[in-house]
Order: C-alpha cells, then structure tokens, then sequence
C-alpha cells in the first residue's frame, strides 16, 4: 500500500468526498435522497455528481438538510426543442393578463 504524503497538510476535499463524507456521517443514503428529489436512484447519482442540478431538486436537498457546499450548483435547466430564432434573454415581467407582444 502506498503512503500518501501529508508534508503540506491536509489535501482539501472535493465536493464529492464532502457528500460522501456527509452521507455516512448522518446515516442518509443516496436512495433516501433519490425518493425525497421524486427521482430514480441512478438519475439522482448522476445528478449529484455532475457540476449543475436543478433549483428545485437543490432546495429540497437543503431543506432535508444536506450542506450546500457538498451539491452541485443550482441552475435552471430548460429541457425540450428551442423554437426557431430563439435566444435566451432578459425580459420584463408583463402584468397579469398582459402577453409580451401586446405590451409592445
């Protein structure tokens, strides 16, 4: 077995080892996890170890008290075809009942 050397410290976790780390600690399994998210247990270990995850699926994993420093960045990720021309911007938010074309 090869010895790691410590000479400089401790090497600083990454966000993985941290929600490994994490999980044995409180007793919560990826499959607990997976079940509160509303998601397969393989679709959950995708998503946890991939850089971004969904808003919602991040705030439930706050809420059931996994730290945010071992989850991915949340980010709103829109799924489905673009319609021709499309482009992400900002807009205005339009009163209720108003389209975005009349109130141009």
């Amino acid at each position: 077995m090869s010895k790691i050397n410590f000479d400089n410290g401790l090497p600083e976790l990454t966000r993985n080892e941290k929600y490994a780390l994490w999980k044995m600690r409180s007793g919560k399994t990826g499959d607990e996890l997976a079940k509160l998210c509303g998601v397969s247990a393989p679709f959950f270990s995708n998503m946890i170890r991939s850089e971004t995850m969904p808003v919602w699926h991040h705030q439930t994993l706050i809420a059931a008290g996994v730290p945010e420093d071992c989850l991915p960045s949340p980010e709103i990720n829109k799924k489905g075809p673009k319609p021709e021309g499309f482009a992400f911007q900002e807009q205005e938010p339009q009163p209720a009942g108003e389209t975005a074309e009349a109130a141009s």
